[in-house]
C-alpha cells in the first residue's frame, strides 16, 4: 500500500514537468494527469505491444486442463492479489454450482505473490468454506501451450478485477475466441469495448446468470466471439499498434 501511495504522490510532480508527451496504455491511465492539468494535446493512448499473436499460433496442450464433463468452465488469468478479486470469483463459482450446473469449475492460471501470501490463504479458506475445493484448479506455472488450451476450453474468461490499467488477458481472450464476462472497473470497459458482457456489479448471482446464458445460448456465444475477434483485429493487432506508434512519433517531426 505504501508503494502505491508513493507512486500516486509522484503524479503531480510528473505533471509539472511539462513533458512533450504523456503516453498511457489506456484512457484510464491518463485520467490522473488530466486531473493535474496536463494539456490533452500532450497526451496520447497507445495500448501495449504484446505476444498474443505468438500465443494464438501455439498448439494447445490440454493435459492439465480439468475435464468437467462439458459443464461450465470459468477461467481467470492473473496473479493472486487483492485487486484481482479472487474472493469474488469464489463466490461467483459457488453461485454457478448452485444455480447453473453442479459440476461448474474454476480454472485459475496465475501465481501467488509471495508478499501477499495471506490473501492466497484467505482465498483458499473461502473456497473450503464453500465446499468447492474439488471445483477449483490452479495452474501456477502454465506455459504457452497450456494457456492456449485454457482459453480454448473455457466457457468464459471471468474478469472481476477491481483495478486494471489495461488487462492483457482480456485481449488474449478476444483474439482467441473466448467470451469475456467482466466487472466494468478502471480500464476494462475501454479494453473490452462492446465485445463482452460487462457489468457495474460483481454480484455472484449476476455473474452466474451470465455464465449460464453463455453456456446455454450458442448464438450469443458466437456473437461475442465474432465481436471479440473484430475488437482485437481493429484495435489491438500488432499492425494497428505499429501504425498508432508511428502516428504518435510524428508529433516530434
Amino acid at each position: 500500500m505504501s508503494a502505491c501511495g508513493n507512486g500516486r504522490k509522484q503524479i503531480a510532480a510528473f505533471a509539472r514537468l511539462g513533458c512533450e508527451l504523456y503516453l498511457g496504455c489506456s484512457p484510464f491511465n491518463l485520467e490522473d494527469f488530466a486531473a493535474e492539468g496536463v494539456d490533452p494535446a500532450r497526451m496520447a493512448v497507445l495500448a501495449p505491444f504484446h505476444p498474443v499473436e505468438d500465443l494464438a499460433a501455439t498448439a494447445p496442450d490440454a493435459r492439465r486442463i480439468p475435464d468437467n464433463g462439458g459443464a461450465p468452465l470459468l477461467l481467470m488469468v492473473g496473479r493472486i492479489v487483492p485487486n484481482k478479486s479472487y474472493l469474488e470469483l469464489a463466490e461467483a463459482l459457488a453461485a454457478c454450482v448452485r444455480e447453473v450446473d453442479g459440476q461448474s469449475h474454476l480454472l485459475l492460471v496465475g501465481k501467488l505473490a509471495p508478499a501477499l501470501a495471506s490473501y492466497g490463504e484467505a482465498f483458499w479458506h473461502r473456497v473450503d468454506q464453500l465446499g468447492l475445493h474439488e471445483r477449483v484448479t490452479l495452474i501456477d506455472d502454465a506455459d504457452g501451450p497450456t494457456l492456449r488450451a485454457a482459453y480454448a476450453a473455457a466457457t468464459a474468461l471471468v474478469m472481476l478485477s477491481a483495478h486494471e490499467g489495461f488487462c492483457v488477458p482480456v485481449i488474449e481472450a478476444l483474439a482467441l475466441g473466448t467470451p469475456v464476462i467482466a466487472y466494468g472497473s478502471s480500464a476494462i470497459p475501454w479494453t473490452l469495448g462492446d465485445a463482452g458482457l460487462i457489468w457495474d456489479d460483481r454480484d455472484a448471482h449476476l455473474i452466474a446468470a451470465s455464465v449460464g446464458r453463455l453456456y446455454a445460448d450458442p448464438a450469443l456465444r458466437e456473437h461475442l466471439v465474432a465481436q471479440g475477434r473484430a475488437r482485437y483485429r481493429d484495435t489491438f493487432a500488432p499492425a494497428v499498434l505499429e501504425r498508432e506508434l508511428a502516428d504518435v512519433m510524428r508529433r516530434f517531426d
